[in-house]
């Protein structure tokens, strides 16, 4: 077995050597925004670690790899082999599975056999062309001696390009690797590709590869990039609520932003707050300001609202309605039955920074009222085996709302258990049924600005 972790001046160097800038694996705050909300490593950049680390002695006929789940920035990993069977594991959960001089793949088409499927979507890139040969190839094999040795150099720059094109290529910037299975003939053109399969409901992309030292084929999913909102109209439908300024705390993106919309579209003049992506809020505001809205965003820290909440004085805010929309990464890495440290940054948003925004909303409402929306969840009531901890978060947030009720008789809680929405909080590669955004909020707010 050997052992290692992957850090950022990891990344960076795969990146450069590979092609493979895919924001996914360098940009923190890009990749907050999508599956699985954090950084993850280059999946290829750990099986070329592996198979060089492990000493493959004789070149393979095959090589059949399954991505089970993405790596993350710093965490233990181990490799191992047992046979031609290779395993990357964290916490002896598999990662990746290699097999070597296994069943080839099935090459019966050649690299252009039929015209690429009519339905493939704009966001899947080009259907097919080629990725060039790496410029930084040299530099590329260094990094891995052994394995450059035994499958030879146009191998391995092929092996770390097929990585490009899923990042980069097709189906590119929001893609997950599966797998792929290649045999090694001696070539050393550019890698060429071609669409052969796209399973639309799946999102499923088969790719046909040949060129750079093997020839084979790729499995990967697509995940379409998730909108602000999914269907919000494009004018303003009426001036209802012309004089209202709700305030939506995380109304960035996902829920936030949606309701933002569905607001402002209804003649309100919403404040966003955000946390990591100001880009987020700037793109929210002018669209909303573009479509003959009014929207305005202020950055506020729930963890230590106090600044965000002075500059919302000094706007100043003379609002009376409240969406709380705060949130940390949803989806965790699950190692152990139960993880104290998610439990308490889950609380750490949905308790305490809560109940913060709220004692301090009181204090700047100066006496008048103020309604404010709390999103619970259904999965308080059966907590699915992954989201335990966010679950008994959110099942607290609602006792305390029930406490704060007493506490502060000028404010109205409306607390609501939304079901799963589709959100890039909740953008996974299975398309799971999801209720839309707009579906979930459109009777909230009729009932948040019936309380006003």
């Amino acid at each position: 077995m050997i052992e290692r972790t992957f850090t950022p001046s990891d990344q960076r160097d795969f990146a450069g050597l590979s092609g493979d800038r895919n924001p996914i694996h360098l940009d923190s705050r890009w990749a907050s925004t999508v599956f699985p909300g954090v950084v993850v490593v280059h999946g290829m950049h750990a099986l070329l670690w592996a198979l060089d680390g492990l000493g493959i002695q004789t070149r393979p006929d095959t090589l059949m790899v399954s991505f089970l789940k993405p790596i993350l920035l710093n965490e233990q990993v181990q490799a191992s082999r047992s046979g031609d069977t290779v395993t990357i594991a964290v916490r002896g959960e598999p990662m990746i599975v290699g097999r070597l001089n296994g069943s080839p793949p099935n090459l019966e088409r050649s690299p252009r056999p039929l015209d690429p499927p009519t339905d493939l979507p704009d966001y899947l890139g080009r259907p097919e062309g080629i990725v060039p040969t790496l410029e930084t190839g040299a530099a590329l094999c260094a990094l891995f001696p052994r394995l450059t040795e035994t499958l030879g150099a146009p191998a391995v720059q092929g092996l770390a390009a097929l990585s490009t094109l899923v990042g980069m290529h097709c189906p590119g910037l929001h893609s997950m690797f599966s797998g792929f299975s290649v045999t090694f003939p001696l070539e050393s053109d550019g890698l060429r590709y071609h669409v052969a399969r796209y399973h639309r409901r799946f999102g499923r992309v088969s790719i046909f590869v040949r060129g750079q030292g093997l020839v084979g084929t790729i499995e990967a999913f697509s995940t379409a990039p998730t909108e602000l909102v999914d269907v919000v109209s494009p004018h303003r439908v009426d001036s209802t609520l012309a004089g209202h300024q709700p305030l939506i705390i995380g109304g960035s993106s996902g829920l936030g932003a949606t309701t933002a919309w569905l607001l402002a579209m209804r003649g309100a003049s919403p404040i966003v707050t955000y946390f990591g992506s100001l880009k987020n809020a700037e793109r929210l505001t002018s669209e909303i300001i573009a479509a003959r809205g009014s929207c305005q965003a202020i950055r506020m820290d729930i963890r230590s609202p106090n600044a965000g909440l002075a500059a919302l004085s000094a706007l100043p805010w003379t609002g009376s309605q409240m969406y709380y929309f705060a949130s940390p990464r949803i989806f965790r890495r699950r190692v152990e039955l139960y993880q104290a440290q998610d439990l308490s940054d889950f609380v750490r948003v949905y308790v305490d920074g809560f109940y913060e925004c709220v004692r301090g909303l009181t204090a700047l409402c100066q006496g008048r009222s103020l309604t404010v929306f709390y999103p619970s969840s259904v999965a308080v009531e059966r907590p699915p085996a992954d989201l335990i901890e966010y679950a008994f978060a959110k099942h607290i947030g609602e006792l305390l709302c029930d406490r704060m009720r007493g506490k502060f008789p000028q404010v109205n809680i409306v607390v609501e258990r939304l079901p799963r929405v589709a959100t890039r909080q909740t953008q996974t590669i299975l398309k799971l049924p999801a209720l839309s955004a707009e579906a979930a909020m459109l009777p909230i707010i009729r009932t948040v600005q019936g309380n006003v």
